[in-house]
């Protein structure tokens, strides 16, 4: 092992800074870290977890600039986020609920249908959760179905000949 990469990490340094003074690669700074017993460097944070009053002013406020009626778009230019990162921040369970159904698909867990379940017509539907806290609990609808329950309309109006 690099003594120099060993004694780096012992003393606290972060991994990218390691990379960049001893000019070894990440891979040899993680295998390090491995060798010594350590567990894994994640510099990211965990989902839900704040730091500093900063980000807790910042929710703050894109939770009262939601309630006064502003769409995702308009908070993020307030606050210097994309439309995508303050729907997270606002709904962490909504998140985590897709991410749940995403992973549950990729490792065969569960199998997307091949017919939407409210008007049967064949296609790839889209996974709709009534219940964010019950993220496997899902309704398989086609796109126009599942737009239509998003915005609380009928999924599909009764046409003059279904009503015959």
């Amino acid at each position: 092992m690099n003594q120099e990469v060993v004694r780096l990490i012992e003393a606290g340094v972060q991994p990218r800074e390691i990379v960049a003074i001893t000019n070894v690669s990440s891979a040899t700074v993680s295998y390090t870290r491995k060798r010594l017993g350590l567990p894994q460097y994640k510099s990211g944070r965990k989902l839900g977890e704040r730091e500093g009053p900063r980000d807790l002013e910042r929710l703050a406020k894109m939770r009262n600039l939601r309630a006064s009626g502003c769409t995702l778009v308009e908070i993020g230019k307030q606050v210097g986020l994309t439309k995508q990162r303050v729907d997270h921040l606002l709904n962490p369970q909504k998140f985590i609920a897709r991410s749940t159904i995403n992973y549950a698909l990729r490792s065969g867990r569960i199998t997307r249908p091949k017919f939407c379940q409210n008007c049967s017509d064949p296609c790839a539907p889209q996974a709709h959760h009534d219940d964010y806290s019950k993220p496997l609990a899902v309704r398989w609808l086609c796109g126009s179905c599942h737009n239509a329950t998003r915005i609380g309309e009928r999924s599909r109006p009764i046409t003059e000949m279904e009503a015959a």
